[in-house]
């Protein structure tokens, strides 16, 4: 399914492969009829898609020359439809018409925007005429380098003091005209930073003079409800910076309204300066247009804001050491509830005469025992004196025989002699 209008070109995958993306959301009030001063204001909704690509940095550019880009590279498709809600649909070359060096096809449906050095192309005529796609290509190799200019005001924010409890707010803008220029500056800070509206400060930074502001609006901010808004009508000087200063007091939230990664911070949106274009003659780029509107607005940086962490461990600790409790204490417990205790009573004891009996009755048998023992000894060694007797009697007969048989052979000896 395509989408028409600008969402046809938000592909995922060439959205991601950009150097920068962004999408922005705005809404202000506007009178009807482009007047400045009405009773029934309308709401105005602005949509924006940032996206920064590098077309020299392509792999289709890397091995050719002259460097070229189309929407269909960048984006991975065509122009296939116009939105059927928008009055006007456009593609605007800022610049082009100073950089000769740049072409862009098809040229016949090219516009020169009045005395600015932007071009246009109409996607409603560009898709009637079936051109698809929009190719732009430099004539002489790489693109020329064209001077950037310096925007007419520049804006910062930042953060001072130490330690958890105290901080300080402080932001910076700078009027690069020769003209005075005013400026709306407006900040909003959540409300877990209880903002001292009386330390608002604002000075032009180098000379130190205090400059008022031609209006301000203040906004209360309630815990968990509302956050604090800080709105100046600012007039500043010509060619000068004003620092504005805000001190506030950090709040220590609830264990359970800390993000997953409490110790990372809290990030805070960027303040915002709008002002309108200065007339013919005053900017550094009489050409540049500045839109229908002719309203600016510039963004500061988002900080990064360290509160009152708690350590998060602890709790951990308390439940494992009540969950090691619990499950050591449930087993003696569940025993004591659930099991009846019975006391377990031993055998009958017996009487008296039944117990001197087997005394009795023990002594007999061992006096029995040891006289059978005794009477088995005594033959045992009855029988071994019979035994060494009868050795006796037949080591002396084998004696005599040998003493007789030696008579006989002297005697024979002394007759043949």
């Amino acid at each position: 399914m395509v989408f028409p209008g600008l969402s046809a070109l938000l592909s995922a995958k060439n959205l991601h492969h950009t150097r920068y993306h962004s999408l922005g959301l705005s809404l202000r009030h506007v009178c009807p009829g482009g007047t400045w001063d009405c009773s029934r204001p309308s709401v105005e909704l602005v949509q924006k898609v940032t996206l920064v690509f590098s077309p020299a940095l392509a792999k289709e550019n890397q091995t050719k020359s002259p460097v070229s880009w189309s929407v269909r590279t960048l984006f991975g498709i065509g122009l296939l439809a116009t939105c059927p809600l928008a009055s006007t649909s456009k593609i605007v070359l800022e610049g082009a018409n100073k950089m000769q060096t740049l072409k862009a096809e098809p040229a016949a449906l090219a516009t020169v925007v009045g005395r600015s050095s932007n071009v246009e192309f109409d996607v409603v005529r560009l898709v009637e005429e079936g051109h698809n796609n929009l190719q732009v290509s430099y004539q002489r190799g790489d693109p020329q380098r064209v001077a950037v200019r310096t925007p007419e005001v520049q804006a910062s924010r930042y953060q001072v003091g130490y330690g958890q409890e105290q901080g300080e707010m402080v932001a910076k803008v700078t009027n690069s005209l020769d003209t005075e220029l005013n400026v709306v500056y407006l900040d909003v800070l959540p409300w877990y930073l209880r903002v001292y509206f009386h330390t608002l400060t604002v000075r032009e930074e180098g000379s130190g003079r205090l400059i008022q502001p031609v209006k301000s609006s203040f906004g209360l901010g309630v815990d968990r409800e509302r956050p604090y808004s800080v709105e100046l009508v600012l007039r500043l000087p010509a060619r000068s910076t004003v620092k504005i200063s805000l001190q506030y007091e950090k709040s220590i939230l609830k264990w359970l309204e800390y993000p997953p990664d409490a110790n990372h911070g809290f990030y805070l949106s960027p303040a915002v300066v709008s002002y309108r274009c200065p007339a013919e003659g005053e900017g550094e780029d009489d050409d540049d247009d500045c839109g229908s509107s002719g309203l600016r607005r510039v963004y500061t940086e988002t900080l990064l804001l360290n509160l009152p962490t708690p350590d998060f461990s602890m709790p951990y600790n308390v439940i494992c050491l009540a969950c090691t409790v619990i499950a050591v204490a449930f087993g003696p417990l569940h025993n004591i509830t659930t099991k009846t205790l019975i006391i377990e009573t031993g055998p009958e004891r017996p009487s008296i005469v039944r117990r001197i009996y087997w005394w009795v009755k023990a002594l007999v048998i061992s006096v029995l025992v040891f006289l059978r023992l005794k009477k088995k000894e005594e033959e045992e060694e009855k029988q071994d004196d019979d035994n060494e007797e009868k050795e006796q009697d037949e080591d002396g007969g084998t004696g005599e025989e040998t003493e007789n048989g030696q008579d006989e052979e002297d005697s024979e000896e002394k007759s043949q002699s």
